[in-house]
C-alpha cells in the first residue's frame, strides 16, 4: 500500500471531556510511529495499551526508557467545568506537531472562565489582581 498520503500537511480536530472542574493548561500525547511494515515504535504508557478506546497496533514495541519522552505543549488557561469538552486543533507536517483551542477564549464568550481561574491561581499561586 502506498503511504505516501501521510507524509503532507494535515489537520486534525478532537475533543476532550473533562473528568472534574480545573484549569487547562495543557495537551499531552502519545505517538505511534510506523517505520516499515514489521516496526512500530510507540510512546504509550503500557496501561493505556488497547485501553480506553486507545488501540496500539499489533506489533508495537515500546519504545527506550532512555530516548522517548512524553509530549506536552501548553494552551490557554482556560477554567473547565466537570464533564465539558474542550475542543483542539492539531496539525502536523510529519516534523512538528502543534495544538491550539479550537474555541480560543475571548472575555465575551468565556466570562465566566475567568473568576474560578483567577481564585484558583490566588489560592494556589499566590496571585494577587
Amino acid at each position: 500500500a502506498n503511504r505516501l498520503d501521510s507524509v503532507h500537511r494535515q489537520h486534525l480536530e478532537v475533543a476532550f471531556t473533562a473528568v472534574r472542574q480545573g484549569m487547562v493548561n495543557g495537551i499531552v500525547w502519545f505517538w505511534h510511529a510506523e517505520l516499515d511494515e514489521e516496526n512500530i515504535l510507540v510512546t504509550t504508557p503500557q496501561r493505556f495499551w488497547n485501553a480506553n478506546g486507545h488501540a496500539v497496533p499489533p506489533r508495537a514495541v515500546r519504545g527506550s526508557r532512555r530516548c522517548w519522552k512524553q509530549a506536552a505543549q501548553a494552551v490557554g488557561p482556560i477554567w473547565v467545568r466537570s464533564h465539558e469538552q474542550v475542543r483542539a486543533q492539531l496539525v502536523h507536517d510529519t516534523v512538528s506537531i502543534q495544538w491550539t483551542l479550537a474555541d480560543p477564549p475571548t472575555p465575551e464568550a468565556n466570562a465566566w472562565r475567568l473568576g474560578p481561574l483567577l481564585d484558583w491561581l490566588a489560592a494556589s499561586r499566590g496571585l494577587k489582581p
